[in-house]
């Protein structure tokens, strides 16, 4: 068994501007592309979007990674770069972005290195607080919009943002609660099934 096998990697995720954030655990030998679909699943993404990861290790100056078909300049494959080699010591950050359209921007903080225990389920979403903003729901300002529409039921739009959320084409978001998120509800899905069907 390979050391790394044995290290669980433990993550702050806050997603910025939001009060929305999950902890969550990773084996130390997950790639950025594995590590990207725990992240989605925990925060309550659907992989929908193009994503992005921006790190950097010591001094050196940060790196770009993301897919690997990806058409931007100077972006490293995500199937080939562990994240162990960019999170070694505690207190270390790096943001991952999700959607460029709407640029959800997560901050990710190393917040622990444990050893694995047994056959411990990985990974695995520890603690955090608020729903995720729902899909395609434009970006910071217009989500924050969004929430003020429907603590109104008095207001001219009202209807509409409703039956947006109740018929989205992704998932039935109605009734969208921001306050409401139980870590127990998080479902992981197999990174390599995932890669498989995109």
């Amino acid at each position: 068994m390979k050391e790394n096998e044995k290290i669980i990697l433990q993550f702050k995720i806050k997603l910025l501007g939001t009060k929305v954030w999950r902890t969550i655990q990773v084996p130390a030998t997950y790639n950025f592309y594995e590590f990207h679909i725990a992240i989605n699943d925990a925060m309550g993404w659907f992989d929908y979007h193009i994503h992005e990861f921006y790190v950097s290790k010591d001094n050196q100056k940060g790196v770009r990674i993301g897919k690997l078909d990806s058409e931007e300049p100077n972006v490293l494959s995500n199937l080939e770069i562990s994240i162990s080699d960019y999170f070694q010591k505690l207190g270390q950050k790096g943001y991952y972005i999700y959607d460029f359209g709407a640029n959800w921007e997560h901050e990710i903080t190393l917040v622990g290195m444990l050893l694995k225990e047994g056959r411990k389920k990985l990974p695995k979403c520890i603690d955090g607080k608020y729903a995720c903003p729902p899909e395609d729901s434009g970006g910071i300002d217009m989500f924050k919009y969004l929430l003020g529409i429907i603590e109104d039921p008095k207001h001219e739009e009202y209807d509409f943002y409703i039956d947006w959320l109740k018929n989205h084409y992704i998932t039935n978001y109605y009734p969208y609660k921001y306050s409401k998120f139980n870590p127990k509800t998080v479902v992981f899905d197999d990174p390599k099934e995932r890669l498989v069907n995109n």
